[in-house]
């Protein structure tokens, strides 16, 4: 039997209910630590579950930042120095990348309070976190606002990116699996992944035209 939730209903769930419904119905996301430096160069870390792949040439990825009702640390760091990093969430270390979510004073660093360490690769000056299995190097593009909701959906660029050395595959993909990266659900839930298939490509001319 299927039940139908109005969006009258929705909104009329209690305020951590609604979140999690609605963060929930999404399907499962991406888990990212994603790391800058304030202008004395220390270091802030987060974690988001917004990370998108916007584009492979040139190679774009996106992260969406919460309306300014409080600082937003990891946005004012990125908008003052241009560069991030993004880390997975691994089932090694999720835990205490969990504990970033919270609402830490500006100059504190999540990294020491939460018990992750920082790694420096290629002379890039913003730290990536230690025990992630995949790091990310970025540099800030643009960012757009979302009159909508008050948010604003942060672009950056791809400059390099550290795996361990047998993580990529003949194809080209990276074995997520094999790495221990995680996935969240709602806003606290972590899971681990099982894949299920690799399916052929699947050409225009073979195509049923839906989007």
């Amino acid at each position: 039997m299927q039940q139908v939730y109005t969006i009258d209903e929705i909104m009329g769930m209690n305020k951590i209910s609604r979140i999690n419904f609605m963060n929930t119905i999404s399907g499962f996301k991406s888990a990212n630590l994603i790391a800058s430096i304030n202008d004395i160069g220390k270091s802030n870390l987060a974690i988001f579950s917004s990370v998108i792949h916007l584009g492979s040439k040139p190679p774009f990825f996106g992260f969406v930042s919460r309306p300014a009702s409080v600082e937003r640390h990891t946005l004012s760091n990125i908008l003052a120095n241009k560069f991030y990093t993004i880390n997975h969430v691994n089932t090694n270390n999720f835990n205490q990348a969990h504990q970033t979510s919270g609402k830490y004073p500006m100059g504190i660093s999540e990294f020491e309070q939460c018990g992750l360490n920082e790694e420096y690769i290629n002379d890039f000056k913003v730290p990536f976190v230690n025990s992630s299995s995949v790091k990310l190097a970025m540099e800030f593009v643009e960012k757009l606002h979302i009159a909508a909701n008050d948010t604003v959906l942060v672009v950056g660029k791809l400059l390099f990116v550290a795996t361990p050395s047998n993580a990529l595959q003949e194809t080209g993909m990276i074995s997520l699996e094999n790495l221990g990266t995680t996935a969240i659900s709602g806003i606290n839930s972590y899971h681990a992944t099982k894949k299920l298939a690799t399916l052929p490509y699947v050409s225009a001319q073979n195509a049923s035209g839906n989007d």
